[in-house]
């Protein structure tokens, strides 16, 4: 979706192959990046493995333990601001539900936030001003129509207000679409 105009977090794929070969590719994505970063499997959702390194020495840590599964490993930049998470219904002419902010407890919003009774809180509507609500509905509603998404969706997105954001103007930064929720 950045193709089409919308904010997404920089990222990297990488292969266990390359890592092996320790080629410098990541360095060198790192360097346009920098710590803390996001890692996480490319092909698996809930915060299965995600990790946010702080150093070379904890991104190899990271990368250790999603390569004793999997063939590729995503890095991308840790985006900060407010994480909410939006339903979408609808097919042509969709429409965008209120925005519920995700309360995270640690540094990372985890498996067992997400899942087991009373560990975690979304707070809805998400604490927000009324007219960055319905920014945050306008924009998530182009990305399910951009991503050519029918019947049902929830986005889950970062939301920048103009201090926060490196553009100096409020956006929302997309982090997945799960188009089969729960």
């Amino acid at each position: 979706l950045g193709r089409k105009g919308f904010d997404v977090p920089k990222s990297f794929l990488l292969s266990y192959e390359s890592w092996v070969l320790q080629d410098d590719s990541v360095d060198k994505f790192l360097t346009t990046i920098g710590y803390p970063c996001i890692v996480k499997p490319h092909d698996d959702g809930c915060s299965v493995m995600v990790a946010s390194p702080k150093n070379k020495q904890e991104l190899q840590v990271a990368l250790e333990q999603i390569f004793i599964e999997k063939k590729f490993a995503l890095i991308e930049e840790r985006i900060t601001g407010m994480e909410l998470t939006v339903g979408v219904l609808g097919n042509e002419e969709p429409q965008a539900l209120t925005p519920s902010q995700t309360v995270v407890k640690g540094d990372l919003l985890s498996l067992e936030e997400k899942f087991l009774p009373g560990a975690g809180e979304n707070q809805t509507p998400a604490l927000l001003p009324v007219d960055d609500l319905q920014f945050v509905k306008d924009t998530v509603k182009g990305m399910y129509q951009a991503a050519g998404c029918r019947g049902y969706a929830r986005i889950d997105v970062f939301f920048q207000s103009a201090k926060q954001s490196i553009t100096g103007q409020r956006r929302v930064v997309l982090i997945e679409i799960n188009t089969l929720p729960g």
